[in-house]
Formats: structure tokens, C-alpha cells, sequence
């Protein structure tokens, strides 16, 4: 039982700590240019999806030409 109540105060004590490390201003930083890169990914691949869906409607109305 002593071991149970350990780990429940070590996890308390780790979440509390972890809690205080993320109020930083490093760990908000770190964050914010995380959440940014993602985002600037997110961009990318949306254009180049686009891309790909101009390249096929454009396929596509070339085969219905040919086959007219």
C-alpha cells in the first residue's frame, strides 16, 4: 500500500511540476513556434492538394473531350 501512495504522490507532485514548467516562457515559446510550423504545413499541403485536384479535373475534361 505504501508503494500505491508513492506513486500517487509522485504522480501529483510530477503533474504539479509539469504544470509550473509549462507557465514558463520558454515552454510557451517553444509551443507557440510548434503550433506555428504546423501551421505553415497545413498551408502547404493544402496547396499542393489543390494542385492535385486541378490536375485531375483537368484530366478528367480532357477525356470527356476525347471521347465526344
Amino acid at each position: 500500500m505504501n508503494l500505491l501512495k508513492n506513486k500517487v504522490a509522485l504522480g501529483v507532485l510530477g503533474g504539479v511540476v509539469l504544470g509550473e514548467i509549462l507557465k514558463t516562457k520558454t515552454a510557451r515559446e517553444l509551443t507557440v513556434k510548434g503550433v506555428a510550423g504546423s501551421m505553415k504545413m497545413t498551408r502547404k499541403v493544402q496547396a499542393s492538394v489543390q494542385s492535385i485536384k486541378e490536375d485531375a479535373e483537368d484530366l478528367c475534361l480532357e477525356d470527356a473531350k476525347a471521347d465526344e
